[in-house]
Formats: structure tokens, C-alpha cells, sequence
């Protein structure tokens, strides 16, 4: 029963960042993968901002987070606030005063309604500043599936189309540079060969991101909004000096010498987005421990995130431009019908040229680099794969793709094991993994391990790996014996002496086969056919 003492719940109001500030206000940021941190503070530079990526959270963020939050939150809040108020505890410790960090700086991150604790991070930095001597710092919030026309001319970060383009551009930048990394470094013949490169690379990227001219001055005014998009779209069709980067990066990636006669089983990375996609001890450094057991990984890049957005807003919006709360459509006049419908193809047109426009600039960069990528996976496809076992309308965390790129990396033998990387007790995760029960069930032949995370508990969760692994490293080796007795070129080549490859050389896909030494056998048959 409600009475007069009842206190409601109210969201704090943040101060305003506003345009006077922005030359002397430091704007923090971080969470993706270390090279997506990493171009996004280049580009932002580039724009005319001051920047800062922080760095990847380790164990003693943790910490910090658990000791400033709440109780019973998932690591990636722990690790996400304790790294945030690590780095302003060594701006404290360099000297500078709690009043000069809350004004030259601010925080800026994704948020969410929900429906699991993501939805809560806001308080949660909000709660853990006030507690750690922070109180009053800014953290600035922008809805996952909000709209791009954000551009606030009087706010000090401006979010108009040349910045989320700036931002866009980054990540498949970094994408692209991870998944050229994660591909050859299993097989580099010198050691080392493979990081050297793709550092270089970067160097040049974020030089490049760095130096480069806005469209735009940050202390004016806009007076044609349309024109200045125009420019932007002209700008990302023929990005001449861009391309010169990229040229360069390719011929050095192509310098690394690869082996790719090693038999590496092939380890598809899934589950909750952090967890999938940090690099540190978020995920017990995941990607590095698998290499060093002999693995081969298929990382999810973060522009599979964004098509998957970009999807998802279509379909909410479709379900919901034509009816009330109730699903019924209430329109009293003709015209208003016709123009809802209207609006509705115009959404429509635009989402679908924006996931098109997106794909296509993926794809054109991806050859840029030496065309050695995958290309973005359709939504709709991965939905029809995940309709038998789950609503595809589920929008919580992933929704229905922890179920459909199983079934899609199993079914088409392009990975030997699926490992799901989730936060403990993330709750859309743990729909998915209940659903997983009977995917398993209908795809008898499939390795799936879910894995959740809590920050502890290292050395148990790498042993559930590693006794998957086992039984991935055994269909890794029974593939490449079958390939073997079953093709009678394979057997009289002499791998030892036909040298080793370029990284960038392109091997034959045999369908059906994840195994690159199946393929590289392949090659050499028809080279000596």
C-alpha cells in the first residue's frame, strides 16, 4: 500500500557537457575490443575532441568495481566502473584535484532499458562515483537503439552523422585487423610475425584517424544539416588517402609467412557481448589461452553487432508503427493510415540502405586488407536458423544468436566446437543455453561449451575448456585423416618440402571442411595436377 513517505525512484540528472567545456574536457571511453578503443580515440581526436581510450580491465579493476557497487551485479559492471574509477584514482594520484577530474572530464557509454542489468549500469557508475569520492562526475548515456540524429550543436560531444560515421568506420577498421590476426597468427612460422604486423598496421590506421580533416569545424553552427550529410557520404565513397593506408597495410600483413599444413582445431567465440569480445581478464584472456592450447579462433566482430541492431530496429518498429499497445490498429481517418504507412516504407527504405551501405563499406575494406574476411552473416538467415527453438522477437543481449550461429557454424562444418562466453547469472544468456539443450539434442554432432564468467574461478573454467578441447583436437584429427584416405592426391604430396605460404594468400574452401590443413592439401593437389 502507497503513502505519503513513499520515495519513488528518480534518475539523477547529470550535468550538462556543454560546446564552452569542450576544449578543455577530456572525453573517457572503452569496452570494445583493444583496437576498436584504440581507432575510435584516433577518430575522435580527428574530430577535434580530446579523447581518451582506457585501458583493458584487469583483476584490480574488479575489485575496485565490487568494492564501490552494489552486491549481486554481473563482472562486466565490476570490471566496466572499477576500471573507470582506477584510472581517476591515478589522475588523483598525479596531482590533480577532485574539482578539476569532475569538470575536464567525462565518462561516455552505452545504456539500455533493460532487460537484464545492463539497463542498471547507469545508476551503477553513478552509485560507485559518489562512493569513491567522485560525486558529481559526469557520465554521459546513449541509447544502443536510439536515433543517429543526435547533433546538439550547444552540447560539448556533438552525435550528428559525421561522428557515429567516425565511430562506424573505426570499428570496421579494427574488426577487420582482429580477424586477419586471429587467422594467421595460429600458423605464423616466426613467432611474433604476426603481432609485429598488425601493430604497424594499427600505427598507420590511428595516424591516419588521427591527421584527418573534419567535415566540419566543432565551434560553428550548421546551416545546411543535408549538405553537410552529403559531404560525409561523398567523403565515405572516396576516401583516397584511406585507401593508400590500407594498400600499405596490406603488403606488410603479406611479408608474414604462414604453415598452414599444422592441424589447428577451429574454436568459434559466441555469447553475452563483453564477454565475447573483452581481452582481458574479463574473460580469463580467452583468446590468448586458446591459441596457446593450439586453437584456431573465429572471434565475432563488433559490426555483426551492429547489422544485428540495425535488424532488430526494423523489426520493433514494424510490429509496433501500425497499432496501440494492444496490437490493434486505431486510425479513425484514411489519411492518417496512409501516412503511418508511409512513414513506415521511408523507415524501412532507410534501415535497410543504412545495413547495405554498412555491409558494403565492410566488405570494400575487407578486400582493401587483402579480401581474407568473412563477410557479415545475414540476420534473417540466422533468425530462420533460431525460429524451431526461440522467438525471434527475444531482444534481451543477443537474442536468438547464441542459438543460431551454433546451429550455423556446426551445421556448415566451419567450427569443430562453439564456446558461449557469458556473464554469471546473465539472464539472457541462460535462456539461450536452456534452448541449447535441445539444439544439442537435434545436432548430435556438435561441440557447444557456455561458459560463465564471474571473474573468479580461473582455473575451473579453463579446465571445462580444455576437456572440450580434447574432443574438438580429436574431430580436427579425424577430418584430416579422412580427408587423406579418401583423396589419393593427398597422399603422395610431401608437405615438408613445398615451403610455406603468404599470409595473405588465399586457400581453397572445401566445403564442409573447418580445417585449413584439409585445404592447404587441397592447394597443393592442384598445383602439382
Amino acid at each position: 500500500m502507497l503513502t505519503n513517505s513513499t520515495i519513488h525512484f528518480k534518475r539523477a540528472q547529470e550535468r550538462a557537457f556543454p560546446k564552452s567545456r569542450r576544449n578543455s574536457t577530456t572525453i573517457l571511453f572503452g569496452g570494445l575490443s583493444t583496437l576498436a578503443d584504440r581507432f575510435i580515440e584516433s577518430s575522435m581526436i580527428g574530430l577535434g575532441y580530446l579523447a581518451k581510450a582506457l585501458p583493458v580491465p584487469d583483476m584490480d579493476a574488479m575489485s575496485a568495481g565490487k568494492e564501490y557497487c552494489d552486491t549481486g551485479l554481473c563482472n562486466p559492471t565490476y570490471f566496466t566502473v572499477g576500471n573507470l574509477l582506477m584510472y581517476l584514482e591515478k589522475l588523483r594520484d598525479s596531482g590533480l584535484e577532485k574539482e578539476e577530474i569532475i569538470n575536464n572530464y567525462v565518462f561516455i557509454t552505452a545504456g539500455s532499458c533493460g532487460p537484464c542489468r545492463f539497463g542498471m549500469y547507469e545508476y551503477e557508475y553513478q552509485y560507485a562515483l559518489e562512493n569513491a569520492g567522485f560525486g558529481g562526475f559526469r557520465v554521459i548515456i546513449f541509447q544502443m537503439a536510439g536515433s543517429l540524429n543526435q547533433g546538439d550543436l550547444n552540447s560539448g560531444l556533438r552525435m550528428d552523422f559525421e561522428f557515429f560515421r567516425a565511430i562506424l568506420n573505426s570499428v570496421i577498421l579494427s574488426d577487420h585487423l582482429n580477424e586477419l590476426r586471429y587467422q594467421i597468427k595460429p600458423y605464423e612460422v616466426e613467432k611474433g610475425s604476426t603481432e609485429a604486423a598488425i601493430e604497424e598496421c594499427a600505427a598507420k590506421i590511428s595516424n591516419y584517424l588521427r591527421t584527418k580533416k573534419p567535415l566540419r569545424d566543432l565551434s560553428e553552427g550548421s546551416s545546411n544539416i543535408k549538405f553537410e550529410k552529403i559531404k560525409n557520404i561523398y567523403d565515405q565513397l572516396f576516401q583516397k588517402k584511406l585507401k593508400k593506408v590500407l594498400l600499405e597495410c596490406r603488403i606488410r600483413i603479406n611479408e608474414v609467412l604462414v604453415d598452414y599444413h599444422r592441424i589447428k582445431p577451429v574454436v568459434k567465440i559466441t555469447g553475452e557481448f563483453w564477454a565475447q569480445s573483452t581481452e582481458g581478464d574479463g574473460n580469463y584472456k580467452m583468446f590468448q589461452f586458446l591459441e596457446e592450447e593450439g586453437c584456431e579462433i573465429i572471434i565475432e566482430s563488433v559490426s555483426a553487432w551492429v547489422v544485428y541492431l540495425l535488424w532488430l530496429s526494423k523489426l520493433e518498429f514494424n510490429e509496433k508503427s501500425m497499432t496501440n499497445k494492444q496490437g490493434r490498429i486505431t486510425f479513425k481517418k484514411p489519411a492518417e493510415f496512409i501516412r503511418a504507412l508511409y512513414q513506415k516504407m521511408l523507415r524501412n527504405l532507410a534501415i535497410s540502405a543504412g545495413t547495405l551501405i554498412y555491409k558494403n563499406e565492410y566488405r570494400k575494406t575487407g578486400k582493401l586488407l587483402g579480401g581474407k574476411f568473412r563477410p557479415l552473416k545475414s540476420v534473417q538467415h540466422l533468425a530462420k536458423l533460431a525460429s524451431p527453438y526461440m522467438d525471434i522477437k527475444y531482444d534481451g543481449g543477443e537474442g536468438f544468436l547464441e542459438v543460431a550461429k551454433n546451429i550455423y557454424f556446426t551445421k556448415n562444418n566451419i567450427a569443430h566446437m562453439v564456446l558461449s562466453i557469458k556473464p554469471f547469472g546473465c539472464m539472457p544468456s541462460t535462456i539461450s543455453d536452456s534452448i541449447q539443450v535441445k539444439v544439442m539434442t537435434d545436432f548430435d554432432q556438435m561441440i557447444f561449451l557456455p561458459l560463465e564468467t564471474s571473474g573468479e574461478g580461473k582455473i575451473n573454467a579453463l579446465s571445462r575448456v580444455q576437456m572440450a578441447l580434447s574432443e574438438a583436437r580429436n574431430r580436427a584429427v579425424r577430418e584430416y585423416e579422412s580427408a587423406i584416405e579418401n583423396n589419393h592426391l593427398f597422399q603422395s604430396i610431401d608437405t615438408r618440402n613445398n615451403g610455406y605460404m603468404r599470409a595473405l594468400d588465399k586457400l581453397p574452401q572445401i566445403k564442409g571442411t573447418a580445417l585449413k590443413a584439409v585445404n592447404y592439401l587441397t592447394f597443393l593437389a592442384k598445383a602439382r595436377a
